[in-house]
């Protein structure tokens, strides 16, 4: 029996900014009559143009679809769900600081981190032309 691991990303709809789920942590600000939030480290969350995946979300599911390897454990136990990670895009496009902000179970949220963590350089978010760092939630579906 070949079990298929299917992994979904819904990006239209099922990306949050982790600011709607704990708007205490980050201070809004107005710079030159634009409206800023921060989390006090120079990350700004909210951003024209959103960071990208270099080659859009077709691309974005095509690489976690590519480098998710379904783990035994949970495998063996049946286990699906989702994990959602919440991550920093940096002004260079590199990922930082990923961390789990809802997971399934300890080998599945493994995997998702480990993942995101290796993941090439995407396009930063921009505000007013200028590339800076910006927070960024995925969820990732663990499917069999």
């Amino acid at each position: 029996m070949k079990i298929i691991c299917v992994l979904t990303i819904i990006l239209l709809g099922s990306i949050s900014l982790y600011s709607q789920d704990k708007p205490d942590k980050y201070t809004a600000f107005i710079k030159d009559g634009i409206e800023y939030k921060t989390d006090g480290k120079d990350t700004i969350i909210i951003v024209d143009p959103m960071p990208e995946f270099k080659g859009g979300k077709e691309k974005l599911v095509e690489y976690i679809s590519k480098n998710v390897k379904y783990p035994k454990t949970a495998l063996k136990d049946k286990v699906e769900g989702k994990v959602l990670v919440n991550l920093i895009v940096a002004s260079d496009g590199t990922i930082v600081d990923a961390k789990i902000l809802k997971g399934i179970r300890q080998d599945l949220d493994n995997e998702a981190l480990r993942v995101i963590n290796k993941m090439p350089k995407w396009e930063p978010g921009k505000q007013h032309g200028k590339a800076i760092r910006v927070s960024y939630s995925l969820p990732i579906n663990f499917k069999l």
